[in-house]
């Protein structure tokens, strides 16, 4: 697969983890605790998606997509940026289903990348919510990573969804005791799944990112990078 066909993080020992970049025609589920660097991933990539000539839809349910961040990331490059990335709030659940089912409209062939960040805010939201069925949130959420995928496909781009974690049973859990957020439904639908995590006594800036799943590889690989106020680095 050619250089062309992919979008690279920024971050080499990252890139190497899949295919030395994130393919096209691919979802990828990066997934871990806060302050591991989820959102400063994603806006990278969002930034070397603009910088091969591309266009980025966001959905920005953590509101980590303001000027200043894109600022500190992009550094000179901010302004070419910040006019090829279209970012989108949803205000609950329903409305994130709705923008999602309505993204197809906003595709053009510029574009090439589609960001939800973090997929499961709204949804745990939801659950939360008196009155909501578990059953049907994840129905509702299993349709939207569905809908993700096609246009995926279809449209030769890349989706990223970061995710958040909880504590999990014993049986599925990590060594740490947590798995993402809705861990089948995202699992399922992923074609790559990258967790983030900290060093052993939270070594500064660094961090560690494990491979978890690979459409072509089964071996587990971790590496580390450091997280920066200008992004993510090796």
């Amino acid at each position: 697969m050619g250089e062309e066909n992919k979008i690279s993080m920024g971050c080499k020992s990252l890139d190497t983890l899949i295919e030395n970049g994130i393919p096209f025609r691919t979802l990828i589920h990066i997934y871990g605790e806060s302050g591991t660097g989820k959102s400063t991933i994603a806006m990278q990539c969002a930034k070397n998606c603009v910088l091969a000539g591309y266009k980025v839809l966001v959905l920005d349910n953590e509101k980590t997509c303001t000027s200043t961040r894109l600022k500190t990331i992009c550094e000179t490059h901010f302004a070419e940026v910040a006019q090829s990335i279209f970012v989108y709030e949803p205000t609950t659940f329903q409305n994130q289903s709705e923008t999602i089912e309505s993204l197809e409209k906003y595709i053009t062939d510029k574009t090439k990348m589609i960001i939800i960040d973090t997929i499961t805010t709204q949804y745990r939201r939801a659950l939360t919510e008196k009155g909501k069925k578990n059953i049907l949130l994840n129905k509702d959420l299993n349709r939207q990573l569905a809908i993700l995928k096609d246009l995926s496909r279809r449209f030769n781009l890349i989706v990223l969804v970061t995710n958040q974690v909880r504590g999990a049973m014993k049986i599925r859990r990590d060594a740490n005791g947590i798995e993402p957020v809705a861990a089948a439904i995202l699992n399922y639908w992923a074609d790559y799944e990258i967790q983030l995590g900290f060093l052993p006594e939270h070594q500064m800036s660094k961090r560690s990112a494990a491979l978890i799943k690979h459409p072509t590889q089964s071996n587990k690989r971790v590496v580390e990078f450091r997280l920066t106020d200008e992004g993510i680095q090796d």
